[in-house]
């Protein structure tokens, strides 16, 4: 009987395996507390990343945190996540699978906006201007032009200051040419930076510019905005003076009452 005993335990050990592997579930103490695995380097041809919800294959499966995207601890069954979050604000998706399944509970309105900012970004593209300016340039132009180019920089565009000199001018030194340009980037530094390498020839130099910010898609949008009101509100007013200019120059006869037949 001790003998039967024996057996039997020894085949129930070896019935009772991982739901979704064949070997033992090893510890768990080295994955607490590091990233999940990205799903760049385990998305293959035919895998199930990027599965939501119910489509997700496995019974029991380790949660990444949102915020601190840290593996957690425990083995988790993925009905009881389903079953404890909205599913109009979120959703479970598997984000790895080997060397275990891992899954992400995301909030939909942040993918959502995510999506948008993104779109929006590349519908916007940099604006590119062009600033003249002179060697021997007086500090007050400059100080005007400069306010110009930060202006546009700080709007996320770029901008070319171009160095040509004026007739009756000196022609720059190499060293001058070197000074004007360091000058430039230090009193530019805090708003753009150059993001292409600049052009010179003996007597010109072409430094290209370009803006720390993004472009503004809604600053845009409402620029055109007030732009083509400001443009019909024009339209309007200037369809009343020519009304009111031909009235003024062929003004109505007065109507003569008509006589009855007696």
């Amino acid at each position: 009987m001790n003998v039967l005993r024996a057996a039997t335990r020894g085949l129930l050990r070896q019935s009772v395996v991982h739901p979704f592997r064949v070997r033992p579930i090893p510890s768990t103490s080295r994955l607490a507390h590091t990233p999940a695995p990205g799903t760049g380097r385990n998305k293959k041809k035919g895998s199930n990343l990027q599965a939501r919800n119910e489509q997700i294959p496995y019974r029991v499966v380790r949660v990444v945190d949102s915020e601190t995207s840290r593996l957690g601890d425990e083995w988790v069954a993925l009905s009881d996540i389903l079953a404890t979050i909205k599913r109009k604000e979120y959703y479970v998706e598997l984000v790895a699978e080997y060397p275990e399944p891992v899954v992400k509970v995301i909030k939909s309105s942040v993918v959502y906006n995510k999506m948008r900012a993104r779109a929006e970004r590349q519908k916007v593209k940099r604006e590119e201007k062009e600033v003249q300016m002179s060697w021997a340039i007086s500090s007050a132009d400059l100080t005007r032009k400069l306010e110009k180019v930060r202006k546009e920089l700080e709007a996320g565009n770029r901008v070319d200051l171009v160095y040509t000199p004026k007739s009756g001018q000196p022609k720059p030194t190499p060293a001058q040419v070197k000074n004007q340009a360091a000058e430039m980037v230090k009193a530019l530094e805090d708003v753009g930076e150059e993001w292409q390498p600049r052009t010179s020839t003996k007597t010109t130099l072409v430094m290209h510019f370009q803006g720390h910010n993004e472009p503004s898609a809604s600053k845009d949008a409402g620029s055109s905005h007030k732009a083509r009101w400001e443009e019909k509100e024009k339209k309007k007013i200037e369809r009343r003076e020519k009304e009111l200019l031909r009235q003024n120059r062929y003004p109505k006869q007065p109507q003569l009452p008509t006589s009855s037949a007696s």
